[in-house]
C-alpha cells in the first residue's frame, strides 16, 4: 500500500489559527522554534489516531490566551488529503465545545466536548472513521513507517520481535546443517533445541548437587570407623567364654543335690491336684438337685415367652380382622343407599307416560299427524325401557356386591371367634406355667447346700500332703548365689566385648561405602563431562543461529547493523537487540546518523510490509544528507524564518539540507 500526504488544512489547532500546507515528494517546513512544525505532525497524527507524534492521547488542542487558559467557543479543525494506492481519500475532523442554555436562564453552560468526524466532506460516526482509518494502516505499523525515531526507541525486546518476523523463523535443522560441528545434535532432541539445552542445564545440576554431597558422605564414613585393638578383644573373649564355662559346670555339680527337692515338690504338686480334683467332683453332685431345678425353671419361662407371643398374635389378627369388618360394613351402608335410591329411580321411571303433549307441534301448534305420533310413543317407549335396563343392571350389580360384603362379614365372624377361643386356651395356658414357674422358683429358694464335702479317701490324701509338706520343710538346698553373681559380671563383660567387636564388621563395611562413593563420584564426573559436551553444542548452536539470524537481517541494510546477542563473561550468549553504525551502537550515534539509521530501518520495514507512507523527520536541520528513501518526506527543520516557509520538491532530489 502506498499512502501520500497530498495535503493538510488546520484551523484553531494547537494555536495555529489557519494554515493549509501542500505537499511533495519532499517538503521542507522551516522556521523558528515554537511556530508550529511539530504541531503539524501532530495534526496529521490526531487526526488518524486521537494521538500527538509522542503518542499522547491527552495534549492541549485548544488556542491558548496569554495566561495559558484555552479559548472557548472555538472550533478546532485538521483536514487531510490523501491519496491511497491512487485513490484520494479527505479525512476531517473537528473538536469543539458543547454549550447549551436551561430553560428559564438567560446564559449558556458549558456542558463538554464533541467531536465530529468527515469521510470525504460527508460526516460519520466515530466508529466508521475508526474502522476506514483501519482499513488504510494500522496504528503500530503507522509509526514504524512515518517517524524515524519510533523504531530505535522501541524497547529491545519489542525490536527484536519485530526483527525476527522481517527475517523469518530459522528451524533448528537448517542451523545444524549450516554448521558440520552440531552434526551430534541430530536426533539428539524432539522438542526443541531450548528445551533441550533447558534440560541439559537442569541435568548437570542436579549431578554436581549431588557430587557437592559425596566428600561430606565419606568424611561421615570416616569419622565412624572406630580404631579398637580388635585382637586383643577377640583374646579376652575366649578367656571370659572359658571362666563362664568352669562356672557353669561348678553350678550344675550343686544342682544335682537338689534333684530329690524337685521330686517332693511334684509329688505335693501332684497330691493337691488329686485332692481338689475329687473336692470339685463331690461339690457337683452336692449341687446337682438345684442345677436340675434351675434348668426346668428355663423350660417353662421359654415355654412361657412362646404362649405370651401366640397370644400376641392372636390379639393382631383378631384386630387386623375387626379393621376389615368395619371397612366391609361402612361400604355395605354406601350399598343399601346406592339400592334404595336404585328402586326409587326405578318407581319414578316405571310410571312415566307418554303425555297428550307431545301430539301437538310445538311450532305450529297443531296436532300431528298419526304416524308421526306412533313414532314418538315408539321412542319414548323404547328410551324408558333402556332406562329401566339400566337401573336393573346397577342394581344386580350392587345386590351382588352385597351379598359379597355380608359373606366377607359373616367369615370374619367365624375367624375372630375361632381366634378368641384360641386366646382363651392359650391364656389358660399361660396362668397354669406362671404358676408352675413361681413353685419351683420357691424349690430352688429354699434348696440347700452342704458346706462340708466328703469324698472317699479325704482323710487319707490330707495326711500324706502333710508328710511330703514337712518333707520339704525340713530338705537344705546348697547355696549357689555367689557363683551366680560372678557368672552375671562375667557375662556383662562378654557383653561389651560382643558390642565392641561388631565396630569391625561395621568398619569393614565403611570401609566399603567410602570405596563405592569413591568411584559414584568418578561415575558423576564423567556424565557431568558427557552433559558440558552437550552443553557445548547447544552453545555452538546459538551461536551459529546468531550468526544465521545477524547474517539475514544486515544483509538488508547497507550502513547498519543488527546486534541480536551479547556475549557474556562466562562465555554464553544472551539475547538483545542493539543498532549499530560503524561499530557504534545507537545511543551513542548524534542525532543526524540516528535519523538516517530510522530512515534505513523505514525502507526495510516498508518493503517488509508493503506500506509506504510519508515519512516526518523533526530536527531535519541537524543531517546534511538524509538517507535515500522511496517514501515521501516531510522535513521539520529549525530555521531562521520569523514564519512557516513551505519548500516543494516534487521529484526528491538528493534529500540534502
Amino acid at each position: 500500500m502506498d499512502i501520500i500526504l497530498k495535503s493538510l488544512k488546520l484551523h484553531n489547532f494547537k494555536g495555529i489559527k489557519d494554515f493549509e500546507v501542500e505537499f511533495g515528494h519532499v517538503t521542507d517546513i522551516k522556521g523558528k522554534n515554537g511556530l508550529g512544525k511539530s504541531t503539524i505532525f501532530d495534526a496529521f497524527n490526531w487526526l488518524l489516531f486521537d494521538k500527538d507524534s509522542q503518542g499522547r492521547k491527552n495534549f492541549e488542542i485548544k488556542t491558548l490566551d496569554e495566561t495559558g487558559e484555552p479559548l472557548h467557543k472555538l472550533e478546532h479543525t485538521v483536514e487531510g488529503n490523501l491519496i491511497i494506492d491512487g485513490i484520494q481519500l479527505t479525512l476531517a475532523k473537528t473538536f469543539k465545545e458543547k454549550w447549551t442554555k436551561k430553560r428559564g436562564q438567560a446564559t449558556q453552560n458549558f456542558s463538554g466536548h464533541e467531536t465530529k468526524h468527515y469521510i470525504n466532506g460527508v460526516e460519520v460516526i466515530k466508529k466508521e472513521y475508526e474502522e476506514k482509518i483501519k482499513e488504510i494502516m494500522d496504528e503500530g505499523l503507522f509509526k514504524l513507517v512515518t517517524n524515524p525515531m519510533y523504531f530505535p526507541n522501541l524497547n529491545w525486546k519489542e525490536q527484536r520481535t519485530i526483527v525476527q518476523e522481517i527475517i523469518g523463523t530459522i528451524d533448528d535443522e537448517r542451523v545444524i546443517n549450516y554448521n558440520s560441528k552440531l552434526a551430534p545434535l541430530k536426533g539428539a532432541y524432539t522438542d526443541s533445541i531450548n528445551e533441550y539445552n533447558a534440560r541439559t542445564k537442569a541435568s548437570i545440576k542436579k549431578i554436581n548437587d549431588e557430587i557437592k554431597l559425596i566428600p561430606a558422605r565419606i568424611d561421615e564414613c570416616n569419622n565412624n570407623i572406630v580404631d579398637i585393638d580388635f585382637t586383643e578383644l577377640e583374646a579376652r573373649k575366649k578367656e571370659v567364654e572359658k571362666k563362664i564355662n568352669d562356672i557353669d559346670e561348678r553350678i550344675e555339680d550343686s544342682s544335682k543335690g537338689n534333684d530329690v527337692l524337685l521330686e517332693h515338690k511334684q509329688n505335693l504338686f501332684n497330691l493337691k491336684q488329686e485332692y481338689q480334683e475329687k473336692l470339685n467332683h463331690a461339690r457337683v453332685v452336692a449341687s446337682n438337685g438345684k442345677d436340675k431345678l434351675i434348668n426346668k425353671l428355663q423350660v417353662k419361662k421359654d415355654e412361657l415367652r412362646e404362649v405370651n407371643s401366640v397370644m400376641k398374635n392372636y390379639s393382631y389378627e383378631i384386630e387386623k380382622e375387626e379393621a376389615r369388618k368395619r371397612s366391609y360394613e361402612t361400604s355395605l351402608i354406601g350399598i343399601n343407599e346406592k339400592l334404595n335410591k336404585l328402586r326409587n329411580k326405578w318407581k319414578e321411571v316405571k310410571s312415566r307416560d307418554f303425555e297428550a303433549d307431545n301430539k301437538i307441534c310445538k311450532y305450529c301448534g297443531q296436532e300431528l299427524p298419526l304416524h308421526e305420533v306412533e313414532q314418538l310413543e315408539e321412542r319414548f317407549n323404547l328410551s324408558k325401557s333402556k332406562e329401566l335396563e339400566i337401573i336393573r343392571t346397577n342394581a344386580d350389580k350392587a345386590k351382588k356386591e352385597k351379598e359379597e360384603l355380608e359373606e366377607k362379614i359373616e367369615k370374619i365372624k367365624e375367624i375372630n371367634k375361632e381366634t378368641k377361643e384360641q386366646s382363651e386356651e392359650a391364656n389358660k395356658n399361660k396362668k397354669a406355667l406362671e404358676e408352675e414357674i413361681k413353685e419351683i422358683q420357691t424349690e430352688i429358694d429354699n434348696f440347700i447346700v452342704p458346706t462340708d464335702i466328703n469324698f472317699d479317701g479325704k482323710v487319707q490324701l490330707e495326711r500324706e500332703i502333710e508328710l511330703v509338706e514337712e518333707d520339704i520343710k525340713n530338705f537344705k538346698t546348697l547355696d549357689n548365689t555367689e557363683l551366680k553373681a560372678e557368672k552375671q559380671v562375667l557375662k556383662a563383660e562378654l557383653a561389651q566385648i560382643n558390642s565392641k567387636l561388631a565396630a569391625k564388621e561395621n568398619n569393614e563395611r565403611l570401609k566399603e561405602r567410602i570405596k563405592e562413593l569413591d568411584a559414584e563420584e568418578v561415575e558423576l564426573a564423567q556424565k557431568v563431562a558427557k552433559l558440558e559436551g552437550q552443553l557445548f553444542l547447544c552453545e555452538e548452536f546459538t551461536r551459529t543461529q546468531v550468526e544465521l539470524s545477524e547474517g539475514m537481517i544486515n544483509k538488508k541494510f547497507k550502513n547498519i547493523k543488527f546486534k541480536l546477542f551479547k556475549e557474556l563473561i562466562n562465555g554464553g550468549l544472551e539475547e538483545t537487540c542493539e543498532i549499530v553504525k560503524d561499530g557504534v551502537t545507537y545511543s551513542n550515534l548524534n542525532t543526524a546518523a540516528q535519523i538516517n539509521a530510522g530512515i534505513e530501518i523505514i525502507n526495510v520495514l516498508s518493503e517488509h510490509y508493503g506500506t509506504k507512507a510519508v515519512i516526518f523527520i523533526d530536527n531535519a536541520e541537524s543531517v546534511n544528507k538524509i538517507a535515500d528513501t522511496d517514501s515521501q518526506l516531510v522535513k521539520l527543520i529549525v530555521s531562521e524564518d520569523e514564519k512557516l516557509t513551505i519548500v516543494k520538491d516534487e521529484n526528491g532530489g538528493s534529500h540534502e539540507n
